[in-house]
Order: structure tokens, then sequence, then C-alpha cells
């Protein structure tokens, strides 16, 4: 399983809680703001992960652009 996902130069992660039984994640690269996402699956994971991004990049939002050191961390 690929740890990570990335859309429009995002990128976050990806892990499992066994207890839960869900997939859940945080956009890395973003110093000011914490988006998070979550699915009960890998494909519906990776539907909130781009609309969590797609909300977060609205007209007005106080969002950073992702850096690439950060991204990596």
């Amino acid at each position: 399983m690929n740890n990570f996902v990335e859309y429009k130069g995002f990128v976050g992660t990806v892990e499992y809680c066994d207890e839960d039984k869900i997939f859940f994640g945080r956009v890395q690269g973003l110093p000011k703001t914490l988006i998070s996402y979550h699915g009960e699956d890998m494909e519906s994971l990776k539907k909130d992960f781009m609309e969590a991004i797609d909300f977060h990049l609205l007209p007005d939002e106080d969002i950073a652009e992702p850096t690439a050191e950060s991204a990596t961390a």
C-alpha cells in the first residue's frame, strides 16, 4: 500500500486505525493549517482528500502553498 496520496501539488499521509477500521491522513507541508481526511477504504479516503484540498483552496482562503521541505518530512 502507498503511504501517501497526491493531488494538485499537495501530499497527504495514509494511515490505518485497526480499532476503528478506518483509513485517515493529514496534508503535509502546511505549517499554519491542519487538513485531515478519512475513509472506510482507499477510494473513499482519496475522495475525501481531494475534497478537503478543493475546499481549502476556495478563493479568499489564507492557506500556504506546500513547501518541498515540509512535504517530505
